[in-house]
């Protein structure tokens, strides 16, 4: 079920840090209509988690993290 635009907010996340050199900070990514946990199981990753294969509903990862 789709929620009204005013219960369902666009999100915004933002990085402070570069993660150790794993992460590139300072860019505005837009997904389109992927699936926010992509990001997250991409940031997990870049932060060493191995073999996750999926995270929640993700799709894949994002490659441009």
């Amino acid at each position: 079920m789709k929620l009204p635009a005013h219960l369902n907010p666009p999100r915004c996340y933002s990085l402070w840090r570069n993660g150790g050199g794993a992460l590139t900070p300072g860019r505005y990514v837009q997904p389109g209509s992927k699936p926010m946990t992509n990001l997250f199981l991409s940031l997990a990753e870049k932060m060493g988690a191995q073999n996750m294969g999926n995270f929640g509903d993700s799709t894949g990862k994002l490659g441009d993290v």
